[in-house]
């Protein structure tokens, strides 16, 4: 959750507060995980931990978001909410990799955009109505 005080902070500059968004969904990821199934004749080769793994054409994976976006390596002192010090090109959510990433997984979820401008719309006018 944004705290209240920064919120008001934040409200009338378009950036920060979607950066304060995007704080709060890597901190409370809203999709937690995906699933696939393997479907490459050769499987899959990708590189966990530092080891080379290969999957076999079938293997059901399933990747924890959740996990990833508390990762120290890729956020330091991720239970802090700090958004203007994030690198939200390793953020993981909303079925890919970073803000500006299209090509990093089998689909973007269609309402990541509008989600992201609705609570940010929401943010915004809240704090209009309350100053008036």
């Amino acid at each position: 959750q944004m705290p209240k005080d920064y919120q008001k902070e934040v409200a009338n500059d378009p950036m920060k507060l979607v950066n304060a968004i995007l704080e709060c969904a890597r901190m409370d990821t809203p999709v937690t995980g995906a699933h696939q199934i393997v479907d490459d004749k050769d499987g899959l080769t990708t590189e966990i931990g530092g080891k080379k793994m290969t999957f076999p054409r079938g293997t059901v994976l399933f990747t924890a978001m959740t996990l990833a976006n508390v990762d120290e390596e890729r956020f330091p002192d991720p239970f802090v909410f700090d958004p203007e010090k994030r690198d939200f090109g390793k953020l993981t959510s909303f079925n890919s990799v970073g803000e500006d990433t299209y090509d990093a997984s089998p689909r973007i979820c269609p309402g990541r955009n509008f989600a992201v401008m609705a609570a940010a719309n929401m943010i915004r006018v809240k704090h209009e109505a309350e100053a008036s």
